[in-house]
């Protein structure tokens, strides 16, 4: 997106009249405001995955599982991660409806699971993978799981089994 707003703003420099010179200023309203935006807006700020990283390495133990909720997010935990730790990816994506919410769900905190003290899970890019809130709305409803900590653009929930239900941190 830069390199197009550079390459139309000497277009329109060379051009050289009123109307180029009003649409420069367009052009350069609407990437002073993208860019604040980015910078101010929480809904707009860059996922701040290396964080989620630094406190998931904090607080879990070497045999809880750490679950990542988009596609696009795996890249970046697996790096922040490195090699220490394997990550799995949330089965159920997108979650466009309240079933597929359950089942995501059942997933993370169902009884069939292999035992492990914990789960964590690095929830972001929600507008894309959860636009109606359908898994964020289940996870904060159950006793099971509490959400640990917030970043600008990512959540990590900690997801016990019945015997750690709410454990204090």
């Amino acid at each position: 997106m830069p390199a197009l707003l550079i390459a139309i703003s000497v277009g329109l420099v060379e051009r050289r009249d009123s109307w180029a010179t009003a649409a420069l200023a367009v052009v350069l309203m609407v990437s002073v405001v993208s860019t604040v935006k980015t910078r101010i807006d929480p809904r707009y700020a860059r996922a701040d995955y290396r964080g989620a990283v630094e406190y998931v390495r904090d607080v879990a133990e070497s045999d809880d599982r750490v679950i990542v909720s988009s596609r696009f997010t795996i890249g970046a935990v697996r790096y922040y991660f490195g090699s220490e730790r394997a990550i799995e990816k949330l089965e159920f994506r997108p979650i466009r409806t309240p079933e597929t919410a359950e089942d995501a769900f059942d997933s993370l905190v169902g009884d069939d699971l292999a035992p492990a003290p914990r789960t964590w899970l690095i929830m972001s890019r929600q507008w894309e993978e959860d636009p109606s809130s359908y898994l964020r709305d289940r996870l904060d409803r159950s006793e099971k799981v509490v959400l640990a900590h917030s970043l600008p653009g990512v959540d990590v929930y900690r997801i016990a089994d019945s015997s750690l239900a709410r454990r204090p941190m």
